[in-house]
């Protein structure tokens, strides 16, 4: 292979790369090029496809490894990349360690000494369960390429192993300076601590495969609305594109902008972006209906046959999404609404709870608690604020359609600048 460092003008290439943008950009003239990124593990290189109709110029995505037949010219001092042909790669074309930093420490040699700490392992059942893992060739390659994280420490190939063993041996020497730890249990723990960094997995994704098993259970597609802002709406929809929406009937996904607010300061002073444009956020997770009713998707609601809105935030991927025991306990409370919680694990978690407020339901949050009402107990001894809130919530249709004109009360959400320590408010409404 030819890598990057050793590009000279006037040299022709034709090898594999890893495209790590690709853009579409205009000449002077108003033609459309392509403009790429091509990156080794020496080093990236400007690339340009400047007959984008021409038959050799296949389809390829960024971060596809492509296979390039291009000339090496001089832009401005630097190296550039006149791509003539250009697809995308066939797996075993190329060996992804070319094209991404590597560690500076032996592969092998690590994990050798990794194995070797399994050996020293006292309890069957723990020694048993790292030598499965460790000992197997497969698992113990891709151990071994990923990297332990993808910018903050250990971003090579190879740094997951690399920072796995770092912390086995400190852990190895912190249970013999103290030895009222478990070692087998410390050094377990160690190994598996970065497991799962082998697998990549979306949010999405996650969340996407959580509502399959309901429609699997069904044998019905249940409608998927998903809430977006004016900053991530065109990505979050290229992005369902992209992965073709995870295997979910994409008829069935919806996409609507959440709608925005003034922020003010603590008087109540409109905040400005800018000497013209007044300072805007989101309008907070209840507004949601309102911003999905004022994108239209009502109709959609209504010639689905849709009773019932199971509402999630994004960010929990253990989410059940329309679990048949939350929905079905809802509906047979003969109640319009409904939240799904869990008990909280200590008086102080740092989550909202649910409780009443002047006899109506309702949520006080972690910071809200004083120490007073987090560790307050109920006659059985368990906590009076210990339903933690999940955010996950059934609405009947109907009484949000004939609720959903009337004028809430504000709920007022601050943030606090690092810098500046001022606050601003929005309101939700």
């Amino acid at each position: 292979m030819r890598f990057i460092e050793t590009f000279r003008e006037g040299n022709h290439i034709s090898d594999v790369y890893l495209c790590k943008t690709k853009q579409i950009a205009l000449t002077k003239n108003g033609k459309e090029y392509g403009s790429l990124v091509l990156q080794d593990k020496t080093g990236t290189v400007d690339a340009k496809i400047w007959e984008l109709n021409s038959p050799g110029i296949n389809e390829f995505c960024a971060l596809d490894y492509v296979y390039v037949d291009a000339d090496v010219t001089l832009f401005q001092g630097q190296n550039q990349l006149n791509v003539k042909r250009i697809r995308k790669a066939d797996e075993g074309e190329y060996h992804p360690a070319d094209y991404l930093p590597v560690t500076t420490k032996n592969i092998p040699t690590m994990q050798h000494e990794l194995t070797q700490y399994i050996t020293t392992i006292k309890n069957e059942y723990l020694r048993k369960l790292a030598s499965g893992y460790f000992n197997d060739l497969e698992f113990m390659k891709a151990f071994s390429f990923h990297s332990a994280a993808k910018s903050v420490h250990h971003g090579f190939v190879g740094g997951l192993l690399e920072h796995t063993l770092s912390v086995v041996k400190m852990c190895d020497y912190f249970s013999k300076q103290y030895p009222v730890l478990n070692r087998d249990l410390l050094l377990t723990a160690a190994m598996f601590h970065d497991i799962g960094k082998t697998k990549e997995l979306y949010i999405f994704e996650q969340l996407v495969a959580n509502l399959m098993k309901v429609t699997n259970q069904t044998g019905t597609w249940v409608p998927l609305y998903v809430m977006t802002s004016e900053i991530n709406d065109g990505m979050t929809r290229e992005f369902f594109e992209e992965h073709d929406y995870f295997g979910y009937n994409k008829d069935y996904v919806k996409f609507f902008v959440q709608e925005m607010v003034p922020a003010v300061d603590f008087d109540g002073n409109l905040l400005m972006k800018s000497e013209d444009s007044l300072a805007m956020s989101p309008n907070g997770n209840g507004g949601w209906f309102k911003s999905l009713i004022n994108a239209g998707l009502d109709k959609d609601l209504k010639d689905k046959g849709v009773e019932w809105l199971n509402v999630f935030a994004v960010d929990n991927v253990l989410q059940q999404i329309a679990d048949p025991v939350f929905v079905g306990a809802t509906i047979e409370s003969g109640c319009v609404s409904g939240s799904k919680v869990v008990r909280k694990c200590d008086p102080y978690e740092r989550v909202g709870a649910m409780c009443l407020e002047n006899g109506k339901p309702s949520i006080v949050e972690y910071y809200e608690l004083t120490p007073e009402m987090a560790e307050a107990k109920n006659e059985n001894g368990s906590l009076q604020y210990g339903f933690g809130v999940i955010l996950n919530y059934m609405f009947n249709l109907d009484r949000l359609t004939e609720i959903k004109s009337k004028r809430l009360p504000l709920h007022i959400a601050w943030t606090s600048s690092w810098l500046s320590q001022k606050r601003a408010f929005r309101f939700m409404w």
